[in-house]
């Protein structure tokens, strides 16, 4: 007798983000800049605000240097382009574009302001893939958007890190540095995904990947961080960040199915073994503002079914079980 079983995997992620200055963001979730802007001469730039502005979102940011000329913005939203604008009432401004800020990371940005006849400099930023360790590593929405992926799973990201890997087979453990996999962390949003009670191998609360991954923003890799703010684990870390939508309304539509009907039939010593399995996974996700520079919405919807054909020789059973019974009363 065959049993079908239906193993389905539905995971919903909603995000809102609320553009504000001063808004206050977990550091695991969000990134920060800071520096030191000096005059000609090299003397600190005191009370010089410094105006940084999310382009996707319009969002801004005003700080202002104290009197070291040292300034710091933090709970930024991670990647960007960011434009920073350095507005002084003594020397001439200048203005930083296409910034990108990594995740849990404060981006260092020093500037050393001109004379005011002096003609007007723009300084243009690249995009931020490294921190100052070579072993940790940044991926960003269209890192992960171009990463092959048959599961849709984190961890085809990570392995891009030449320290993660992946074991094969179904449970596709994995492994940072070395460590032993149930000693990593990964956390999303800063609230942590792992398997607390050691029931998967995976590394997760489910038997897949909890979440869509079309919701990712942006991914991180650390290995074996040594900081206060990590903590609960020995090996490393994968922190990521899920969407939270922009000044465009965005959206994905996916549909993925593998059946024995397109497969072909393997043979063992010249028989014919034949193969029974059906898969489906399928989502989408939007994005939109709801009041544009200030409020956004972004959700993602995903769902795996497989069924599984379970046997039970339960004509055994009960033949074994008639058998004894009349064995008994005779």
């Amino acid at each position: 007798m065959k049993i079908q079983l239906r193993k389905n995997a539905l995971t919903l992620a909603i995000a809102a983000s609320l553009g504000m200055s001063g808004m206050a963001v977990a550091a695991d979730t969000s990134s920060s800049i800071k520096g030191q802007i000096v005059g000609p001469q090299g003397n600190p730039a005191a009370d010089t605000k410094i105006i940084i502005v999310h382009e996707p979102t319009g969002t801004r940011r005003v700080v202002t240097t104290n009197d070291t000329g040292t300034y710091n913005a933090s709970g930024l939203r991670v990647g960007g382009p960011y434009t920073i604008t350095i507005d002084s009432n003594k020397f001439r401004d200048a203005e930083l574009r296409n910034v990108y800020l990594s995740l849990g990371e404060a981006q260092k940005i020093d500037q050393q302001l001109s004379e005011l006849q002096m003609e007007s400099i723009v300084v243009t930023g690249t995009p931020v893939l490294f921190n100052s360790s070579a072993n940790d590593t940044y991926y960003g929405a269209d890192a992960i958007k171009s990463t092959p992926s048959i599961n849709r799973d984190i961890k085809d990201v990570v392995r891009n890190n030449p320290l993660v890997v992946i074991q094969p087979g179904s449970d596709s453990s994995m492994t940072i540095a070395g460590s032993n996999p149930r000693t990593n962390s990964i956390t999303v949003d800063g609230i942590p995904l792992n398997d607390d009670f050691g029931l998967n191998s995976g590394g997760y609360p489910t038997q897949r990947n909890p979440f869509p991954l079309d919701a990712l923003d942006q991914v991180t890799v650390q290995v074996a961080p040594t900081n206060a703010k990590s903590s609960g684990f020995t090996g490393g870390n994968v922190d990521a960040v899920f969407k939270s939508g922009t000044n465009e309304i965005t959206g994905s539509v996916f549909y993925e199915k593998m059946t024995d009907s397109w497969a072909g039939t393997p043979k063992n010593n010249g028989k014919e073994v034949p193969l029974e399995f059906e898969e489906e996974n399928y989502g989408f996700s939007i994005g939109a503002p709801l009041i544009e520079n200030k409020l956004f919405f972004f959700g993602a919807y995903e769902k795996y079914e497989s069924p599984q054909s379970i046997e039970w020789i339960l004509q055994v059973l009960v033949l074994a079980l008639t058998r004894q019974k009349s064995h008994k009363t005779t």
